[in-house]
């Protein structure tokens, strides 16, 4: 009798705390904290976001002051072209039929690189010589193909 009397006190004991912590409503207070540290996270980023805006705008500016400075002679197409995927390779025999020294040329990158290269244009430097071998300029898909050919160049 005595432990079912103390059974039911801890019960009613159990009991209580539960309606405390409902009535307390701690989810919403929870949920009311997180927003607030999230507000507080969002503005510390905003500012972070608007003072790299504004390293950009600075050094986009000092580039553009710096490039106004220089000859203008060079047009903007000719300033703006990326050669960083372009390859010039010599020795290849002189063809009037550009299939021909396509595939070589495609032969060659293969072997060099050690797999497939993709080749998005390739086009002879100079006039049509019988007796030497123009260079031939190639504009490969990735820089990477171009940092492997070169690194493998001595193949």
């Amino acid at each position: 009798m005595d432990k079912q009397v103390c059974l039911e006190n801890k019960v009613d004991a159990l009991s209580k705390q539960m309606n405390d912590i409902q009535g307390s409503d701690i989810s919403a207070t929870a949920a009311t904290r997180h927003d607030e540290q999230y507000a507080v996270m969002t503005t510390k980023i905003q500012e972070q976001l608007d003072l790299f805006t504004a390293a950009c705008a600075q050094i986009t500016d000092s580039l553009r002051s710096s490039n106004s400075g220089s000859s203008t002679a060079v047009n903007d197409t000719a300033a703006s072209a990326d050669r960083s995927r372009n390859v010039i390779i010599t020795g290849v025999e002189e063809s009037r039929e550009m299939n021909v020294w396509r595939d070589t040329v495609a032969r060659i990158l293969m072997i060099t690189a050690g797999r497939d290269v993709w080749i998005e244009d390739a086009f002879r430097l100079g006039t049509f010589n019988n007796q030497g071998s123009r260079p031939i300029l190639v504009k490969l898909a990735s820089v990477w193909d171009r940092r492997l050919i070169l690194s493998r160049a001595h193949n």
